[in-house]
């Protein structure tokens, strides 16, 4: 399950990795979320739901941003490893 960071109208957030690729931001654990500047959050997102926000916004996906182990994964090529 991951949690995924929404604005304040409640769609993602969509910000630059740190090598300045649109991702959106997914905190593994709400202990990773303090990095983020939102207090809006979807919990509990399954990977294929993720995948799917993926597919939608055509962006990569940044795991715990601001964290000491953050990493970018590729959108579709998560997308597509989640679905069935």
């Amino acid at each position: 399950m991951f949690d995924v960071a929404l604005d304040e109208d409640g769609r993602p957030i969509i910000a630059p990795s740190p090598d300045d690729v649109p991702s959106l931001l997914v905190s593994t654990a709400p202990a990773q979320r303090f990095r983020v500047q939102t207090g809006n959050w979807r919990a509990e997102v399954t990977a294929a739901e993720l995948g799917e926000l993926l597919q939608e916004y055509d962006v990569d996906v940044l795991f715990n941003p601001g964290g000491p182990a953050s990493i970018r994964l590729i959108g579709g090529v998560f997308a597509e490893s989640v679905t069935v």
